[in-house]
């Protein structure tokens, strides 16, 4: 593969640029994608510097050109393209956009700085508002009455009808309403009064089916029974209210809902509210009265329950709880349900794409958390905060790679795969995650395993003859003659090659000498490669790859599954988050190898897709507590380069990893885990891919401990790290 892969990135400059060879240009960006670049195109374009985030890297060269200040470029250039990952563009462009050069992306698109605008409602005054406003205004009053649903609780889907197709999900097959029973339970509460039971609306039912009423009342059961499922408490009100029960003022509890104030009682108080009084809660399908309209509920708690006495309702619903009540003298105090603070949040472009079950239960499992108190975006007035590597765990990456997983599960038992191979250091929590997904579901899965590999190991491990070493040394490589030599080859330069050892790889490779001064140490290279065949020989006897088996890995090329492949002399089956390259590759022994790739990486306009994007994060989270393992000794223990901050920091990864598991676990109550493995396609694929471009834009806010977590490291292409977030 080496140089020769990039060329797309090359033939990507040149017709994004074409315009532009003429012009002077400074790339801002000295790693991987600049290393790559300046050989194929620096005889076309006129390259006259570098720009780096690193002032103490101004005045210093590479790749033959130098390192600049944002003065100096506006001095000698026409403009700046930021050639990076796109993980970076917009933190890079935050950081230059005050530069008087016109600077462009890599796609082509100029820069733009949009200092005042937001994409939320930065100036509503909710913001104002917190739960100490909440508090005083309670303790001014006698009398104090809380919205049940969306107030107190709320579900875990994002909408509440929802509910009703996980019981179609839940239904068991014979079942008559099975694929039916949300059509038919919406169209039965829509011909009864709004002020109707549950057993009403179930009565409908069978009066427009006519059927069984043994099978209606399953289903019935199986309704309050998902109800119990789905619902969670919105913790601060429900301590607020246990606090204002304690003061021993009176509360009372009110909804507009077809469910008994026995089960909703029920539901309160298995959701931390203690001891409440079945008379206080007026339910609208008991009363026959409702707070909505005309407000008939509100009239009889007025007359019967408020009379003279100073009272303050608490709600989400701006007609029903809040204007329907302020009309009868009653003081309201509005809180926002988890849909309204959705709307005007910096999260609020993804409401429209909630369409499905599983994304209105993905958004709703994440909002349970983010949005759980309705005051949660109010000190950032409207932006989401994720203070913890756990949040982003939980709100985030479980949706990501829980689904990845799924997708897995799915395709390989479908396949009969055996064994599933997790590569280190990517696989390192994929695995753990894996098994605890299975731990909570029946049947029989693929047997996992986490294999000891890189790509570094496999480069040396495979290589055959004179054109493989000249793969591994033209790969591209951003660094020095000593480092590439250590790094890939595992050898110490000496006084053989004195005079290039710290020169610029990119340099000697333009220079047509870099394979020669690698020779020099032709004894010592293939004595490694000798080394290293024996002994990953030996260790890789200790798995079975004679029964089916697939790889799993984060992307991109499919690189070490190649060197896997030409290793073993099989054909490979490689399942990826996501990947650029075609789905099938020979190897130079005829092996073919196939890519899967769980997500898009383009999408439909034929621009990156937010995951691909954007994956450094995940990479930077699927690491292991060491360094990259180099190669496998004759014990049959692994033998790593040196630690970075990602291990240093490795406890966050582990928060990171438990807000997964969380995420699991809510699947799990709800009752969906086993039904969601089976039930995955592309639509819920792309809506995740979706969330994750909101979510990573720059309008979140990071916590200086969540940002701890994310650096990217790639010994075998570079030596050194990035902060992600700098």
């Amino acid at each position: 593969m080496g140089l020769k892969d990039y060329v797309n990135e090359a033939d990507n400059f040149r017709k994004n640029f074409s315009k532009f060879r003429d012009k002077k240009i400074v790339l801002y960006g000295i790693g991987r994608f600049t290393a790559s670049l300046i050989p194929l195109l620096s005889s076309e374009y006129n390259f006259v510097g570098l720009m780096d985030k690193n002032p103490t890297n101004i005045g210093t060269s590479m790749y033959g050109l130098p390192i600049i200040s944002a003065e100096e470029t506006e001095s000698i250039a026409d403009l700046v393209v930021i050639n990076t990952s796109k993980t970076y563009w917009d933190v890079i462009y935050e950081r230059i956009h005050s530069i008087n050069v016109p600077v462009y992306y890599l796609d082509g698109r100029k820069a733009e700085w949009h200092e005042n605008e937001k994409s939320y409602d930065f100036s509503n005054s909710y913001w104002n508002l917190s739960l100490q406003n909440l508090r005083s205004e309670i303790d001014k009053v006698d009398i104090i009455s809380f919205d049940v649903f969306d107030t107190l609780l709320m579900r875990k889907v994002y909408l509440p009808d929802d509910v009703f197709h996980l019981v179609d999900i839940f239904l068991p097959k014979d079942s008559p309403l099975k694929g039916k029973f949300f059509q038919l339970r919406k169209n039965a509460q829509a011909n009864v009064s709004t002020e109707s039971n549950l057993d009403e609306i179930y009565l409908q039912i069978k009066h427009e089916t006519s059927l069984d009423e043994k099978f209606l009342n399953k289903a019935k059961d199986l309704e309050m029974f998902t109800e119990e499922k789905v619902i969670c408490p919105r913790k601060d009100i429900v301590q607020l209210c246990n606090e204002t029960l304690q003061k021993g003022k009176s509360v009372y509890f009110l909804s507009d809902m077809y469910l008994s104030k026995q089960f909703i009682k029920k539901l309160l108080e298995s959701n931390g509210i203690s001891c409440v009084p079945i008379e206080h809660i007026l339910v609208s399908s008991d009363i026959k009265m409702c707070k909505k309209s005309e407000g008939s509920l509100w009239d009889y708690y007025k007359e019967k329950i408020v009379l003279e006495k100073k009272a303050l309702h608490i709600g989400d619903d701006i007609i029903s709880d809040i204007e329907n009540a302020h009309k009868r003298g009653i003081n309201t105090f509005h809180l926002m349900n988890v849909r309204d603070m959705l709307k005007i949040s910096s999260l609020r472009d993804i409401e429209p794409f909630i369409l499905t079950t599983r994304q209105s239960l993905i958004m709703g499992i994440i909002l349970s958390k983010i949005f759980n108190s309705p005051f949660a975006l109010n000190k950032t007035r409207g932006r989401l905060f994720c203070d913890s590597t756990f949040i982003i765990g939980r709100c985030l990456f479980g949706s990501i790679l829980v689904n990845f997983l799924f997708w897995l599960i799915k395709n390989t038992i479908n396949s009969k795969v055996k064994n599933i191979y997790f590569f280190a250091r990517d696989g390192y929590f994929l695995e753990k995650i894996y098994n605890y997904i299975i731990s909570k579901c029946k049947g029989e899965f693929p047997f996992v395993h986490y294999l000891l590999i890189s790509r570094k190991l496999l480069w040396t491990a495979s290589m055959e003859d004179e054109n493989d070493l000249k793969e591994l040394v033209y790969w591209p490589y951003a660094g020095s003659f000593a480092e590439l030599m250590n790094k890939r080859l595992d050898i110490i330069v000496d006084e053989r090659t004195l005079e290039v050892n710290n020169q610029d790889v990119n340099y000697l490779l333009k220079s047509g000498n870099l394979l020669q001064f690698v020779k020099m140490y032709d004894k010592e290279i293939w004595n490694n490669v000798i080394r290293d065949k024996k002994n990953y020989s030996t260790f890789i006897k200790n798995f079975d790859f004679n029964e089916k088996f697939v790889i799993v890995d984060i992307g991109y090329r499919g690189t070490t599954q190649k060197y896997l492949s030409k290793f073993l002399k099989k054909d490979i089956d490689g399942y990826y988050i996501v990947t650029n390259q075609k789905n099938v590759f020979i190897t130079k022994h005829g092996n073919k190898n196939i890519m899967y790739s769980c997500y898009l990486y383009e999408s439909d306009d034929k621009k990156l897709a937010n995951i691909s994007s954007k994956i450094l994060f995940i990479e930077s989270f699927l690491t292991a507590p060491y360094g990259m393992i180099k190669r496998i000794d004759e014990n049959g223990n692994m033998v790593c380069d040196e630690e970075y901050s990602n291990q240093k920091y490795f406890s966050y990864k582990e928060q990171l990893k438990e807000g997964i598991f969380e995420y699991i676990d809510e699947l799990d109550k709800v009752g969906v885990l086993e039904h969601f493995i089976y039930d995955i396609d592309k639509t819920d694929l792309n809506f995740i891919d979706n969330f994750y471009g909101e979510f990573f834009s720059k309008k979140t806010l990071f916590s200086e401990e969540a940002k701890k977590s994310f650096f990217y490291d790639n010994n075998a292409m570079r030596v050194g790290e990035n902060e992600i977030f700098s």
